[in-house]
């Protein structure tokens, strides 16, 4: 699973990295959770946005076939799938209004389900990285990267300054990269970094 030129709206960019690290004003956490919005990813966008709910789709652009030409179209990266930062409550009560958004699940090990939920820190990464458009980014399922034989890096300035990943070579590219991933859902490999900008951890 490769996929290239990824594009956010960097308005939206900036009003979830300006509000991502507030203090909380209630006891209930705020979380980034996972949200199903079946083939209604940029509806669900919409609507939450509208409602003032931080929310996240990457997307990128592909090119589609017709009888006529070809189309070149913006879609989400990960289909079905939408980021949100709130508490569970506040969500849970506006998304029991919306017949086409539900909570993402995983499996316990008891045989029940979790709401899927990202750490601040793995989404602030992924964030930094895959919202800029005019990068060739490579995208990757879980299984298809081990983490655990790369080198863990900060970047000091830069595209990317700020960004906390893993040093890795990945498949098809020589190359050693800036990986970041959400644990269990997908990573994804930056461009090329400068060693300047490279700082080990």
């Amino acid at each position: 699973m490769v996929y290239t030129h990824l594009i956010v709206d960097q308005d939206n960019l900036t009003t979830i990295f300006s509000n991502t690290h507030e203090a909380e004003q209630h006891q209930e956490p705020v979380q980034w959770f996972v949200m199903n919005a079946y083939h209604a990813e940029l509806k669900a966008e919409q609507i939450l946005q509208r409602d003032g709910f931080q929310c996240y789709v990457p997307k990128h652009y592909i090119l589609r076939r017709h009888r006529t030409g070809t189309t070149r179209m913006l879609v989400p990266v990960i289909p079905n799938l939408v980021f949100v930062r709130s508490t569970y409550h506040k969500l849970h009560a506006f998304q029991r209004s919306l017949t086409f958004l539900s909570f993402a699940t995983m499996p316990r090990l008891d045989g029940g389900h979790s709401t899927m939920k990202v750490p601040d820190s793995e989404m602030d990464n992924f964030i930094r990285v895959t919202s800029h458009a005019e990068e060739e980014l490579r995208y990757f399922r879980p299984e298809e990267v081990n983490l655990t034989k790369g080198q863990r890096i900060r970047i000091i300035g830069g595209l990317f300054d700020g960004t906390e990943g893993t040093l890795l070579k990945v498949k098809g590219i020589r190359e050693r990269r800036l990986v970041v991933s959400i644990t269990g859902l997908i990573a994804v490999a930056a461009t090329h970094i400068e060693p300047e900008y490279i700082q080990l951890l």
